[in-house]
């Protein structure tokens, strides 16, 4: 009888080891799949950064088109902030755009939008009408300004809208 116990009790430790073997793989799959989706590290952000790193491309070739190299953006994404910093063609490099003069801050916030417009397009199949929000008052406000800055702005946004068919098309 005591034999019995014995062989009784081990069977019940061997099956308690394989259930815990068992819930302890499912725990780390578990755990896999919450690291993937973590919001702040996991894949959302590496498709967050795909979607930046083009971006930022677009911004910076419409950014040539205007300023022939001058002025360039980045993106800096952490888990605990965003930041645009700024390189500019005298290597000077700026934290954030928001800290750019206010003409370098409304080019970069427009070709920031049409290089957004791009993707939306391209990634939904194709729109065919596109509603800015505010860009208009952005763009009243410089063209109203009479600082030469500003106003050199526009012609700009001309040139930039003449070279867009180049960019957008590739």
């Amino acid at each position: 009888s005591s034999l019995a116990n014995t062989r009784l009790r081990l069977g019940r430790r061997d099956e308690y080891e394989s259930r815990l073997a068992e819930m302890q793989g499912k725990l780390e799959r578990a755990q896999a799949v919450a690291e993937a989706c973590h919001p702040a590290r996991g894949a959302p952000v590496e498709f967050l950064r795909d979607f930046l790193d083009v971006t930022r491309d677009t911004v910076n070739d419409l950014l040539d088109v205007a300023l022939r190299g001058e002025f360039r953006i980045g993106f800096s994404l952490t888990d605990s902030e965003f930041r645009v910093p700024v390189s500019k063609g005298s290597g000077r490099v700026i934290p954030d755009v928001t800290e750019a003069s206010e003409g370098q801050l409304a080019l970069a916030k427009t070709v920031l939008s049409l290089a957004l417009v791009k993707q939306t397009v391209q990634a939904q199949g194709g729109y065919n009408v596109i509603c800015f929000d505010e860009i208009d008052g952005m763009l009243q406000s410089i063209n109203k300004s009479r600082d030469a800055r500003h106003e050199a702005i526009m012609s700009t946004l001309l040139t930039m809208y003449s070279s867009s068919s180049s960019i957008f098309s590739r």
